[in-house]
């Protein structure tokens, strides 16, 4: 039987998403994720999370990170 290795979820911390999306901005998402070395869908993700949340985007287990 093969076994199969799980893969670790990795997590940003705030600073890093907001840093990231102004990144995004002045290059461009997919130009942004690839310096990074993130996929672009999360790029996407946290804008989309911005644009809705605002200043409530990106919370940590329920709390603001």
């Amino acid at each position: 039987m093969i076994e199969k290795k799980r893969k670790t979820r990795r997590n940003f911390p705030k600073e890093f998403k907001l840093e990231a999306l102004k990144l995004a901005d002045e290059i461009g998402a997919v130009a942004a994720s690839r310096d990074l070395g993130i996929s672009d869908g999360l790029i996407y993700r946290w804008r989309s999370a911005a644009k809705n949340e605002g200043k409530d985007a990106f919370r940590v287990n329920g709390r603001l990170s």
